[in-house]
């Protein structure tokens, strides 16, 4: 079924069909293209219509017809009959966009002031894994924020199942096709994850896989660039700073707490081939600090006053340092893995 059909991507290149075919996650048919260079520029066929969302285009071709792909070189393509090609969206976004207005109206509400450093750095279009560090439970929100508003992109991030399984908010994170990530097996979610990249998405990931009670930046997985490296996209390296005056571990919530600064600081783009992933994450790491001294030293300094809790024992505050951080964690790692065995034992029962 459409044989022959040659697609022109951006700069003069080819795109040629190859007979394998492979699952979108959420049900498209991927073409197969090879890229192959010098090519005429053919015809336009838009993709991608609104700030949030990404609209199908549904049209007839021909045999040999030559168009051009609006978005990137690997479309996501639906067969719908002999000659009809339906240049589909990566993924329907019913839920997102409706949360994107509520946090906007919250964030208003609040009088959170943003400041962004970098955002030229994040790609505007293609697959791109966003790696976060982590110093509170609403990261994904704000930093998610952050990326959706200097680029229009709905970024889908990697979280604890746990969230997956809550009522209220386990819906929403579906809806808005959010990866669920089981702490025990997490091949899945890697595999769920270099899908969407392939498939063009911005994923967002926390290496150091939980908070950071020392507000420094952890040791971190190795999975954010073996999967960049297995999707073969960019990964940005992003610094979050101040979050954890909202909502953190171990500290009163501050839910509403008003004129809150909220600091990211964008690296540019990392490149990953898999080769040595030790070497790989130590080097992501190196950047993570960099960028997150970047944050701190540009947040506006009356936010740090000596003794606060929310600030690194390194920078004379009161948070515990990395070591007994360290330990903290593996105390309640332990508690967390003797509730786990309790209620496995509760329910054979």
């Amino acid at each position: 079924m459409c044989h022959g059909l040659t697609i022109n991507g951006d700069h003069g290149t080819t795109l040629t069909p190859i007979t394998q075919q492979r699952r979108h996650p959420r049900g498209l048919l991927h073409t197969g293209y090879d890229v192959r260079a010098g090519a005429p520029n053919g015809v336009k066929l838009p993709v991608h219509t609104g700030r949030t969302g990404r609209q199908g285009q549904r049209r007839q071709v021909v045999e040999s017809e030559t168009l051009d792909a609006a978005d990137h070189p690997t479309s996501w393509v639906r067969f719908t009959g002999t000659g009809i090609i339906d240049h589909a969206s990566h993924m329907r976004d019913y839920v997102y966009p409706v949360v994107v207005r509520a946090i906007l109206a919250a964030f208003k509400g609040l009088d959170l002031e943003f400041q962004v450093k970098g955002a030229d750095n994040v790609p505007k279009e293609g697959g791109v894994l966003v790696a976060f560090n982590h110093v509170a439970h609403v990261d994904f929100i704000l930093g998610g924020y952050g990326a959706w508003k200097e680029t229009g992109r709905l970024p889908r991030f990697m979280a604890k199942r746990e969230v997956f399984d809550n009522a209220i908010a386990g819906p929403l994170m579906r809806g808005m096709h959010h990866i669920s990530v089981d702490r025990a097996e997490g091949a899945q979610s890697m595999r769920e994850a270099i899908e969407y990249l392939r498939a063009g998405e911005m994923v967002g990931i926390f290496p150091e896989a939980t908070i950071s009670r020392s507000f420094e930046i952890k040791e971190i997985k190795s999975g954010a660039t073996r999967i960049a490296a297995e999707a073969g996209v960019p990964l940005i390296p992003v610094a979050i700073w101040g979050s954890q005056l909202i909502m953190t571990k171990d500290h009163p919530k501050d839910l509403f707490g008003r004129g809150k600064t909220i600091t990211l600081v964008i690296g540019e783009p990392m490149y990953f081939d898999g080769q040595d992933p030790e070497a790989e994450t130590a080097a992501l790491r190196e950047k993570m600090i960099e960028l997150h001294e970047e944050a701190l030293a540009w947040h506006p300094a009356e936010e740090h006053p000596p003794g606060s809790w929310w600030l690194p024992a390194s920078r004379g505050g009161s948070a515990p340092t990395p070591e007994v951080a360290t330990q903290m964690d593996t105390v309640e790692k332990a508690a967390r893995a003797a509730r786990k065995a309790a209620k496995a034992t509760k329910s054979g029962k």
